[in-house]
């Protein structure tokens, strides 16, 4: 049977921020998923305050980590598309398992250079 949106936002604390945020954008939702389950929801908005920035948050179902990188180039193109040359993600402590993975390659990228 495959899961529904509402029975994988039930795992996450009602506090988190992609579901409060989801809440309000829900034409701005993308899912990923197999033919099981979701396995992971991004959900991304605009504001006026910062007009060159995508603002976005991510939840992820633990053990699909192999995920971050598409979740990652698909908000990169939602970005390029709207012509928006900054990525602002939206989460509250604890960090996730997806911004703890995304500061390493922030952090391997700067090492880099």
């Amino acid at each position: 049977m495959k899961t529904t949106l509402a029975a994988f936002l039930a795992q996450f604390s009602t506090g988190d921020s992609l579901i409060q945020t989801h809440a309000i954008n829900t034409q701005q939702t993308h899912i990923f998923q197999d033919e099981q389950a979701i396995n992971g929801v991004v959900t991304w908005w605009t504001n006026n305050f910062h007009p060159t920035a995508l603002y976005f948050a991510v939840l992820i179902r633990p053990g699909h980590k192999a995920l971050n990188p598409t979740v990652l180039q698909f908000v990169k193109d939602i970005a390029q598309a709207m012509n928006l040359s900054h990525l602002v993600i939206r989460e509250y402590a604890p960090v996730s398992p997806f911004v703890s993975w995304l500061l390493t390659q922030i952090s391997s990228n700067c090492a880099a250079r």
